[in-house]
């Protein structure tokens, strides 16, 4: 549907040879390809970049040196007991760059 997101799966492909010799062709998750841009060849350009989603840590802990780790926790895994992989500390940025997954009901990773 339109204004809908694919996201990429790995770099792009230029076709060197054929009929669709130029077209741009994209890896898309959770799998296949898709032309994005044909407009070598005179035909549509099909997809352009949009943004990543972005997030902004808001939450600031009442005292984040107490325990070594910031304001916020990066996890390893899914899970909300896996090891910490990192911290974050308020006002930093983080740029989404896979799917968001229910953990639990309630709970957005």
């Amino acid at each position: 549907a339109a204004g809908e997101l694919l996201m990429q799966r790995g770099p792009p492909r230029l076709l060197n040879s054929g009929r669709a010799q130029g077209c741009i062709r994209m890896p898309v998750q959770p799998c296949g390809w898709v032309t994005a841009d044909a407009s070598r060849v005179g035909g549509p350009q099909f997809l352009i970049r949009a943004h990543a989603p972005r997030w902004r840590v808001v939450y600031q802990s009442p005292d984040p040196g107490a325990n070594g780790r910031g304001d916020v926790i990066v996890r390893a895994a899914l899970e909300l007991d896996s090891a910490p992989a990192a911290s974050l500390s308020c006002g930093e940025f983080v740029e989404q760059i896979g799917p968001t997954i229910q953990s639990q009901p309630g709970i957005w990773r």
